[in-house]
């Protein structure tokens, strides 16, 4: 599977207690030889955090619901682990992400 950034795809995501992990949507950052870094999304809007944004379904992404990316949960993970393509993520909300991202980590600038 040809995977690029912005990409929405499917990857054990591990638990950040690193006791397992599990399959999960996720939104490709940088795409390495042999790896991928990927940002989490839930469905679950309920623990929406100060950096989290908010995706809306439309034609580009394909989501079935509005979804979280959680901004402060990002891995990187195998290619190989890549188990499907949803679709990819607008400029205009890769935008906003990336906005979200950089200021998560000024490191206090």
């Amino acid at each position: 599977m040809k995977i690029k950034v912005g990409d929405i795809i499917l990857v054990p995501f591990p638990f950040t207690n690193l006791q397992g992990s599990k399959l999960r949507p996720t939104i490709v950052l940088f795409v390495g030889k042999l790896d991928v870094t990927v940002i989490f999304l839930t469905s679950n809007l309920e623990n929406a955090e100060q950096y989290d944004v908010l995706l809306r379904p439309d034609t580009f992404n394909d989501l079935a619901k509005p979804t979280l990316v959680k901004i402060s949960k990002i891995a990187t993970v195998d290619k190989e682990l890549a188990k499907r393509n949803y679709g990819y993520v607008s400029d205009s909300d890769r935008r906003k992400i990336m906005d979200s991202l950089n200021d998560l980590i000024k490191f206090g600038y």
